[in-house]
């Protein structure tokens, strides 16, 4: 489930590449509901729900305001990719080369890589899914 969540997570987090916003809705509440139920604690020890709040905000809002829009998206683009990976390590998952391919291709349906070793390949995120949450 913890993969699967991962997986919402950065497709909600693509959504905005383009400029555009994920509406707030009942599914992306329960997924960061979900995230935060699951995840370990911050880094200072204590359980924070700052990364799924801050991803929230900048995945459903747009407000460049007066400074330059490119510069706001470059930076919204930023931050959703800087708290999906804090979000990722607090669930277990951290997201490494292996894991990234894995998110990758769970999203777009494909298989790995056809230069990348198949079973090796599912191997380690197995491995790496079953050391998670």
């Amino acid at each position: 489930m913890a993969f699967k969540a991962l997986v919402a997570l950065d497709e909600a987090g693509s959504a905005i590449n383009a400029g555009g916003i994920v509406p707030p809705s009942a599914q992306l509440r329960f997924l960061l509901a979900y995230l935060h139920d699951i995840a370990g604690p911050a880094d200072d020890g204590r359980p924070s729900r700052d990364s799924l709040d801050t991803f929230w905000r900048a995945v459903t809002r747009y407000e460049p305001g007066a400074i330059n829009p490119h510069a706001y998206q470059g930076g919204r683009r930023n931050d959703v990719h800087t708290w999906i990976v804090s979000i990722a390590r607090r669930i277990g998952l951290p997201l490494d080369i292996d894991l990234t391919v894995a998110v990758s291709h769970a999203r777009s349906g494909r298989p790995p890589h056809p230069r990348n070793d198949y079973d090796d390949h599912l191997a380690r995120v197995a491995e790496k899914l079953s050391q998670g949450r």
